[in-house]
Parts: structure tokens; sequence; C-alpha cells
């Protein structure tokens, strides 16, 4: 199953094919990554760009660490083929259901309740010879995977990951936002009397395409919005630190349901577990802001596809 849907696949070694897969997975790629931007961002006067790669990386990982949480549920026996057929609805659709504990899911993984914190358990019980480690290490990746999902379930994040992966068709930079009370009408309010709610070196601005006057499928009219994320680079970095290590202790515990001795494989966590908390402490510079008004709907119109081909074809333009 993949979310609602059921495939087959044919083989004649299927948990050769799958170990194969699971052989293939490097999650240390990301954490190598991470380390070359901090110390490239440590080099660079100017730290846009290097910002902005740091932060295509995280979501890369993202996607890549609930990729394989997903498959762990529905079909740790098969994750090469839950990889192959998953496609980006399913993938959200999955991890939303699993964020809101829908115990409804279709599953093959023998687990009582589906939640973050669960999984967590199931994939980080041997990951100690201490019990008192192994509590902790599954308290910190369970709240970690459950901050994650909300992020990753955002609109204003999809959004931009897709602005930074498909021709890169954004503006690198964050913004800062201040308000205060105007004692005179029309007149700027002096420095001092202004309170930032939210400011950042690092962070985007992008387009994005909404439907307008209505939001139905046949509907071809739309006006964009520009939306502006803040992010802070430290932040960031640590989380893709600890998805690396997230991505590696879930892929060893599909080995060893796969049938991969316990001693044959490795679990990581950071050498400091109060890494876990920091992305959260910068939370004041993470941020979305649009300020783009929306069209009144008697100043467009719904379009169609075939309307639209007529006007094109006839060199003609939209008027109402």
């Amino acid at each position: 199953m993949v979310d609602e849907e059921p495939y087959c696949f044919w083989s004649l070694n299927p948990q050769g094919e799958n170990l194969e897969y699971l052989n293939s997975i490097n999650g240390r790629y990301f954490e190598d990554m991470g380390n070359v931007l901090l110390e490239e961002f440590g080099k660079r006067e100017d730290k846009l760009n290097i910002s902005t790669m740091m932060r295509i990386n995280y979501y890369h990982a993202l996607e890549t660490l609930f990729s394989y949480l997903c498959a762990l549920v529905q079909a740790p026996d098969y994750v090469v083929g839950w990889i192959q057929m998953a496609s980006t609805p399913n993938l959200k659709h999955v991890v939303a259901r699993i964020d809101s504990h829908d115990d409804s899911i279709k599953r093959t993984l023998n687990i009582d309740a589906i939640s973050w914190e669960e999984l967590a358990k199931q994939v980080l019980q041997a990951s100690d010879r201490d019990s008192e480690q192994v509590n902790l290490n599954i308290l910190k990746f369970g709240e970690f995977w459950n901050r994650l999902a909300s992020e990753f379930l955002q609109e204003a994040s999809r959004n931009e990951y897709n602005a930074m992966k498909h021709g890169l068709r954004l503006q690198s930079g964050g913004y800062s936002l201040s308000f205060g009370p105007e004692t005179e009408p029309g007149v700027l309010p002096p420095p001092e009397a202004m309170k930032t709610l939210t400011q950042s070196d690092y962070g985007s601005t992008f387009f994005t395409a909404e439907h307008c006057p209505t939001n139905v499928r046949k509907n071809r009219s739309y006006y964009l919005r520009r939306q502006s994320i803040n992010w802070d680079f430290e932040g960031t970095a640590a989380k893709l630190m600890i998805i690396a290590s997230s991505i590696h202790n879930v892929v060893s515990f599909l080995k060893i349901l796969n049938g991969i001795p316990f001693d044959k494989v490795q679990f990581g966590r950071p050498k400091n577990m109060e890494i876990f908390d920091l992305p959260w402490e910068k939370s004041g510079k993470e941020s979305s802001f649009n300020l783009d008004l929306k069209f009144n709907k008697n100043f467009v119109m719904e379009t169609t596809r075939e309307q639209l081909l007529e006007i094109i074809n006839s060199n003609k333009r939209i008027s109402q």
C-alpha cells in the first residue's frame, strides 16, 4: 500500500532487492553536505548563496526522511517498491495521517498506535546498550520528527522548496517586520517606538500562483502572490545534521526487519543532545509573511482551457 493505493511487484528475490536498496542508502550524505556548507559559510563574505544551499539540502533531507518513515509504516519488507510508487501528494498525505494519529492507515509494521513517538520507540529500541540513553534517544528523536512534520506540511515551506528546486525562482535574503503606533496620522513612528516581530539576514522571497476568483480545477485564471520566509542559518544546519542521523537510524532499523543481525547495524545520535532544541531556540527568526492583496472577484473572471486556446489562436485578449 502507498497511502490508500495498492500495488503489486513481481520478483524472484524481493528480500534481496530490498536489502540491496537499503544498503545503497547513504544518510550521511546530508551530514557531509552540512559540514561542507558550514565550512564554506565561515569563509564567505556574501553568505546568501550558501544559506540557500543549506536550505535546499535541508528540504531534500526532510523529504527523504519522511519517505523512509512512511515506507517503514506501510511496506518495511519492500521499501524499494514503496519509494518507487509514492508521489509527492501520497507522501504528504501519509505524513499528515501519521501526524494526526490516524490508526486507520493500512500498515505492515507491527505497531500498536500511529504517532511519531511510537515510531521512534520502534526505530530506536536497540540504539544503545544503556537503557537510559535509549529512552533519551526515543524522546528526542520522537519530538524532533513531530516538529519536523508540522513544518513539512506547511504550504509555505512546500512552496519555498519548489521555488528553490524548480528554476531557482526566488530572491535570497531575509526580511524585517516591525510595527509601532502612529502619534500623527500618516507619519512613520520613530525607530525607538517600533517593535520588531521578526528579523533575519537569511530567507527567501518568491511568487506563488493562486486561483482566482474561485479555486476550482477547470478554472485557468490565477494571480501572483509574493511570499517571504525567514530562517536561521545555524538552526537550519542543526536540523540537517539531526535529519542525517534520523535517516541513518531508520535505515538501520529497516535492515534489522529485513534479516540483518542487530550487531551488524549501527545507530547514531548527535554528540551533544542539546542540539535537538537549538533550531527552536532560534524560532524568533523563523517566520512567514505575505502582504499581497487578493483580487476582488468582481474584477476578474474564470477562464477555461478551451476559452483561452480560442483567444490565443485568434490573437485576441481577455476583456471584461
